[in-house]
């Protein structure tokens, strides 16, 4: 579940943001005791400024005893403590709606999760030999570089596997730091319109009240324990898109193809965005894209994100990081554990983890456009997969000219092609590019924006709003139908 949810029952956000904005706070919040604003105008981490190596090194070595002793700022400073509103609480973290104290918006914090450090020793001589890879393997960035992205972003992924094997039983990528602090350091480095911003990093360690709850967290001066740190976020009244999908479908409100296809244009414009600033997401999926209140769709949850730049970080020789993902959403060579020999031939990693967002917009859209999935997982063991699969690489569906060739070609009738059929030409052509079972011969982001059906999907979209102008924005005004009718 996305970290930004609206919650239906709560007070109305007051805010008013243009749809684009730096990762700032409020100016009126931004008092003497965080001054800490970088070159960007973005939100640093303290009196200190603490520069992003620092917080590079920290989140990828799991130095508990460094991290504890940053000078942050206290959460507590900025926001009222008679408005904390629990939204969710799990593996993730746990997420509250709270109020600032200066301007009185609503704002979403997430008391970032962190995992126990079961043996003290172990992690301290983890973080070392960490440091000694992060050494060793930035010398060797220089050797390959990964087109379209900035910078030297990958490295061979054998020259990896040989750093990463000294300890390989050790406890090096917590839960804590490589979520966390990941996710933290992804947003800040990010800015545009289709990203929820980040507004710092923050302690988060005294007695609070939580829904008339006392509860004490970690003491700041045990720094042998993690402390409990959060981010703070905006809230977004209208929650996500798997709501709105949901209670569109419980209403029995009918919306036309063209609203569902600008819809998948704006997340085919922001995953661009991400793409091109080198971010692999890793978990693409309806509720963790965020509705704003001027209708703009926004990426958010980045906890299983990838900085492609910084691939050497990163533990991609461990299974239980490189297969992550929700199930209904992976990439065929991720739920058939396919991806680390795929990894260990290419040169291009990120390349790779940017394919599998592919997959997972693709089926996005299916979901949102037939309120239904294709198949419940993109496994050889699922029937409707599997048949969709052997048929691809059977007919070379991938090398065919148009749409309604490549699906006449499945024959028989099952819901895959029940369904996508139904759809224009260009719009099942793109489709079934992005749903390539092979990920080397998969579309990448720019063919999908560059495809016609995006192409005139756009034209379209600009030509409603010249029509329309004045008028509130169609996405704003079917959230708004469905909030009364639900």
């Amino acid at each position: 579940m996305n970290p930004s949810l609206g919650t239906k029952g709560y007070p109305e956000s007051t805010q008013s943001k243009s749809p684009q904005r730096s990762n700032s706070l409020p100016s009126s919040i931004c008092s003497s005791q965080m001054q800490s604003c970088n070159s960007n105008g973005k939100v640093g981490v303290g009196e200190n400024n603490i520069e992003t190596q620092e917080l590079d090194s920290i989140c990828f070595t799991n130095n508990v005893r460094r991290l504890n002793c940053l000078n942050l700022p206290q959460v507590h400073g900025f926001i009222s403590e008679d408005y904390k509103v629990k939204l969710q609480e799990g593996s993730s973290g746990l997420i509250l709606k709270v109020r600032s104290k200066v301007d009185q918006r609503y704002y979403v914090i997430k008391v970032l999760s962190h995992a126990c450090i079961a043996q003290k020793k172990s992690s301290e001589h983890s973080s070392t030999v960490m440091t000694n890879i992060k050494s060793s393997t930035s010398l060797s960035t220089s050797t390959i570089r990964t087109p379209g992205i900035q910078g030297n972003s990958c490295v061979s992924i054998s020259r990896i596997h040989s750093h990463l094997s000294i300890e390989r039983n050790l406890t090096v990528k917590e839960m804590y730091t490589l979520d966390s602090l990941n996710e933290y350091m992804i947003l800040r480095k990010l800015n545009s319109k289709y990203v929820t911003p980040v507004y710092g990093l923050f302690r988060y360690d005294e007695r609070t009240r939580i829904d008339g709850v006392e509860s004490r967290s970690n003491s700041s001066g045990d720094h042998e324990k993690p402390l409990n740190l959060c981010i703070m976020l905006d809230y977004y009244q209208y929650s996500d898109l798997l709501h709105l999908i949901t209670d569109i479908r419980k209403s029995n409100i009918h919306v036309s193809s063209l609203f569902k296809d600008s819809i998948f244009s704006q997340l085919v414009m922001g995953l661009k965005y991400l793409h091109g600033s080198g971010i692999a997401h890793r978990d693409i999926k309806p509720e963790n894209i965020l509705i704003d209140d001027k209708g703009v769709l926004k990426y958010a949850d980045f906890g299983y994100a990838i900085d492609t730049c910084k691939i050497p970080d990163y533990p991609i020789d461990k299974e239980s990081f490189v297969y992550r993902g929700t199930a209904s959403f992976k990439a065929p060579e991720i739920v058939n554990f396919k991806l680390m020999k795929i990894l260990s031939k290419c040169d291009d990693i990120g390349e790779v983890f940017r394919s599998t967002d592919i997959w997972s917009l693709a089926i996005l859209y299916y979901q949102m456009r037939f309120m239904s999935k294709p198949w419940r997982t993109a496994s050889l063991s699922d029937k409707e997969y599997s048949r969709f699969e052997e048929k691809y690489r059977m007919k070379n569906i991938g090398g065919m000219k148009t749409g309604f060739d490549m699906v006449r070609s499945f024959k028989g009738e099952f819901s895959f092609t029940t369904n996508i059929k139904l759809l224009k030409d260009d719009a099942i052509f793109a489709i079934l590019k992005m749903l390539d079972p092979d990920n080397l011969k998969r579309w990448c982001i720019g063919d999908v924006y560059r495809s016609s059906w995006m192409v005139s999907t756009r034209m379209l979209v600009e030509e409603y709003s010249r029509t329309h102008k004045g008028e509130p924005n169609e996405l704003v005004k079917i959230a708004r139908s469905v909030e009364t009718s639900v």
